[in-house]
């Protein structure tokens, strides 16, 4: 009995022992579960502000991807209206061309129309011109070029209604609407 007592003795001292050490064991581990806990609160709140600043950048892309809807748009728009600038800039182009080769045609037939006129000597001639195609300057300085001993310029008046050429001819150069009719007489 007596070695039981000491057993039991025994095992009495080393439970409190055991207890000291599990206590101690306890507090290492709840001290390492609140760290645990800290940790986990701080990553919880970093991953709220990460999921916010997710959301804002979600957000921001959003508002983005807008803006360039927007500026492709203003994009397409400006290049069909380039296009479209493009097209009636040849299209007028065409037509100052088609309109200078009329010009040049009508001032080489006024030309030898005038040329014909002083030839057969002074036969009647009648010549229709549009005004923007032959001017007035243009027409005198033809008819001195061509037939400088032929005719000269005898008047012309200050309100330039008519130029009087002689002794071949009188021209008189009347404005008519948007025209100049010129007549041999």
């Amino acid at each position: 009995m007596k070695e039981l007592l000491n057993k039991e003795f025994e095992n009495h001292g080393k439970k409190p022992r055991e207890i000291s050490e599990l206590k101690h064991s306890q507090n290492k581990l709840k001290k390492m579960i609140q760290d645990k806990i800290t940790e986990l609160a701080h990553a919880v709140r970093r991953a709220e502000q990460y999921e916010t600043e997710v959301k804002k950048l979600r957000s921001r892309v959003e508002e983005l991807k807008r803006d360039l809807a927007v500026s492709e748009d203003e994009l397409d728009t400006a290049t069909n209206n380039i296009r479209k600038l493009q097209r009636t800039n040849d299209e007028l182009q065409e037509q100052v061309d088609s309109l200078q080769v009329q010009l040049q045609h009508l001032h080489t037939r006024a030309r030898l129309i005038i040329d014909a006129y002083f030839t057969r000597g002074g036969s009647r001639i009648p010549l229709l011109v549009h005004s923007e195609m032959l001017n007035r300057s243009h027409l005198i300085h033809v008819l001195k070029q061509n037939a400088p001993q032929r005719c000269t310029l005898h008047k012309y008046m200050k309100d330039k209604n008519y130029v009087t050429v002689v002794p071949q001819a009188y021209y008189h150069i009347v404005e008519h609407c948007s025209r100049m009719v010129v007549t041999m007489i």
